[in-house]
């Protein structure tokens, strides 16, 4: 996962953004800046926030810049149902979870 980078930003932090018709005509450019004060400030919809390279590392098996989804499915392949045949109990193995993240998930059915 890769932060955008804008390649038109006024010194004051505004973006560029073009202004188009219905038609799909380029009609301008406008340079807009979130100038609100809100009462709470959210988490910021970035990298470090989304997927940092230490979570993508720990997942492993991940393309070079994985999205959230690439992470979501990497979770996926790495939790594998085993039948150790110890009277119906049902254990789930994954290569970066602890037995106590395990059983909160419901690992053992």
């Amino acid at each position: 996962m890769t932060d955008q980078t804008s390649t038109q930003v006024l010194a004051n932090g505004a973006i560029r953004y073009a202004v188009y018709d219905a038609a799909g005509t380029l009609l301008r450019y406008e340079y807009l800046l979130p100038a609100d004060s809100p009462s709470v400030v959210g988490t910021p919809i970035n990298k470090n926030t989304m997927l940092t390279d230490a979570t993508a590392a720990a997942i492993g098996g991940l393309p070079a810049d994985p999205t959230v989804n690439n992470a979501l499915m990497g979770l996926q392949n790495n939790i594998r149902e085993v039948d150790y045949n110890t009277n119906s109990w049902r254990f789930f193995v994954c290569n970066m979870f602890d037995y106590d993240v395990i059983k909160a998930m419901g690992g053992a059915k």
